[in-house]
């Protein structure tokens, strides 16, 4: 393991270190540190007891490299005078880890190395001398850098094995903010679970700051699909404030009724920061006619919530009710940048859906330019092929999420995760072209998802090739 020159006072220190067979809590962690800085780690190798346990300890940056790629630790500590250091090898194992590691850098006290490690990915410096008032302190932060680690990466980003600097990369491409509302005028066409799985990949995959708002009054199930209990933080919570508040809104009452699913760092402020939180819908059906939500009340509500989102999020994604005669769903069809129009390709879906779109354009006075017609669960086994449902619907198809022959979407919702949240590692065909499929859904609106979506598949392509080598 540490390569050819093994000395007599490197061996011992190898198999004190060498436990392959930690608990799942306890925190494991390899050195690469010259002899003066690694004897007050010494301490924590092999007696199995304790949060952190050192597995194995080399004094060179080759071999601590390989040692990465061999033992799955969850922290690397390294020293500047580690042979063959720089700011590179930081950078190198945080991307050959997909991020799962956190790094720590010990050198001397004062100097750019400390920026330089930051910039490169690692959580962490620890200014010289290292003592054993040192090593504790490292025990004690341990569970909070690999937190650090999780937060920044994401559990979407680690999966798809993308690097620190393609994310960063992505994180600051310009975007176009955009309230979508997902609608269909038949039940069962899937507005739900499109709203859903694009809110994840506007956040937790692009790295933008979104809100889902349930006001299906119809009956919300946004809930449902994530696995959630919406408790006080519902739709008709905030309209009740609103009301109470003699009908003004601002961000601190919004707050205070969202729930926050995913916190991410904020890669420009290197902050972290809420990416998506989630509005729930009514609990009950009868809670649709209550007076918040109702008639010019809800009328009123329900166009400030969407003028205050707009100014606080990049993306607004409505989860919208058929029945357009429902305040909530009204202004959410008037208010919203973009329709996605939800519609299968059975006949009664798609003619319900032209007829009452038709109403909303020429009646209404609705712009015809912000639908956009999406597919969901399409099959091509039909009479009824694109050419013909783009002529009968008058629309071009914006988005097309093929059936899946597992009815992977449906295990998705009963699990209460997303889709797409669990699916940004290798998959088979079937699954590939509904991922693929969505990722293109929320590439329409937002570039950085449809980048690092390119850079997924570099990488997989890349693993493949490596799979097919002959040794």
């Amino acid at each position: 393991m540490f390569g050819r020159k093994k000395t007599r006072e490197v061996e011992p220190v190898r198999r004190l270190f060498q436990n392959d067979a930690l608990e799942v809590s306890v925190l494991s962690v390899i050195i690469a540190l010259p002899a003066d800085a690694m004897a007050p780690f010494l301490g924590l190798g092999g007696d199995g007891r304790g949060p952190v346990q050192i597995v194995t300890a080399s004094r060179n940056v080759r071999e601590l490299e390989a040692d990465v790629a061999r033992v799955k630790a969850r922290i690397v500590v390294l020293h500047t005078k580690t042979s063959g250091y720089s700011p590179e090898v930081v950078r190198r194992i945080v991307d050959s880890a997909h991020g799962r590691v956190a790094v720590v850098v010990i050198g001397r006290a004062g100097g750019e190395w400390e920026i330089e490690a930051r910039e490169a990915g690692a959580v962490a410096v620890y200014p010289e001398p290292i003592d054993a008032a040192t090593v504790d302190r490292f025990v004690e932060e341990a569970p909070g850098l690999v937190d650090e680690i999780e937060l920044r990466r994401g559990q979407l980003h680690a999966d798809a094995e993308l690097s620190e600097a393609v994310l960063d990369q992505a994180a600051q491409a310009p975007v176009d903010p955009a309230v979508i509302a997902c609608w269909s005028t038949k039940g069962g066409d899937g507005k739900t679970t499109v709203a859903v799985n694009l809110s994840y990949l506007l956040t937790s995959w692009a790295q933008q700051r979104g809100l889902l708002i349930d006001c299906d009054m119809n009956g919300g199930s946004v809930a449902i699909n994530l696995g959630q209990r919406p408790e006080t933080h519902t739709i008709l919570h905030l309209a009740a404030d609103y009301q109470a508040a003699d009908n003004r809104l601002n961000l601190g009452q919004l707050k205070k009724r969202v729930l926050s699913l995913d916190t991410g760092l904020n890669r420009i402020s290197k902050k972290p920061e809420s990416r998506l939180d989630v509005l729930f819908g009514i609990t009950q059906p009868e809670q649709a006619s209550s007076e918040p939500l109702f008639g010019a009340q809800g009328l009123a509500f329900m166009r400030d919530l969407i003028h205050t989102a707009r100014e606080h999020y990049r993306f607004v994604i409505l989860d919208c009710g058929s029945n357009i005669s429902l305040a909530p769903h009204t202004a959410a069809l008037f208010d919203a940048d973009l329709v996605y129009l939800i519609t299968s390709n059975h006949r009664r879906s798609m003619f319900m859906n032209r007829d009452v779109m038709g109403s909303l354009v020429s009646k209404g006075k609705l712009d015809p330019a912000k639908f956009k017609l999406v597919l969901n669960r399409y099959r091509n086994d039909t009479s009824w092929d694109i050419a013909t449902i783009e002529e009968y619907m008058g629309l071009p198809v914006f988005g097309l999420i093929p059936v899946s022959q597992k009815d992977a979407l449906t295990q998705a919702d009963n699990t209460g995760r997303p889709f797409v949240a669990t699916h940004m590692g290798r998959n088979d065909a079937d699954d590939e072209r509904v991922l693929k499929a969505f990722i293109n859904l929320a590439g329409a609106v937002c570039e950085p998802a449809r980048t690092l979506a390119a850079e997924r598949e570099r990488k997989q392509r890349g693993l493949l090739g490596r799979i097919g080598k002959k040794p």
